[in-house]
């Protein structure tokens, strides 16, 4: 199983590099955090795209979209680092 973060899912909705091996995993199936999740819609929707389309051609793979809960957020707060340069929903 997989788990997705939203550059990969935005670099296979908008076609950029590495289409073709997101595609190859979205085969396989796996999940996203919600928060993830919400970071796609408002990229796309941000872009003037078509979100409910989006959503369905994701939602057609084997792709669950999974909660975020208090035990997730403190486990990220712990991963957080000055100099990683990762945003909330990557950690």
């Amino acid at each position: 199983m997989n788990l997705f973060d939203a550059s990969a899912l935005l670099a296979f909705v908008n076609a950029g590099p590495g289409t073709d091996v997101v595609e190859r995993e979205l085969l396989v199936g796996g999940v996203v955090s919600a928060a993830n999740w919400s970071e796609v819609a408002q990229k796309i929707r941000g872009a003037g795209a078509d979100w409910s389309l989006a959503r369905a051609v994701l939602l057609s793979f084997d792709l669950a979209v999974e909660p975020v809960v208090g035990a997730d957020a403190e486990r990220a707060a712990e991963l957080w680092r000055r100099d990683s340069g990762l945003s909330l929903a990557d950690r």
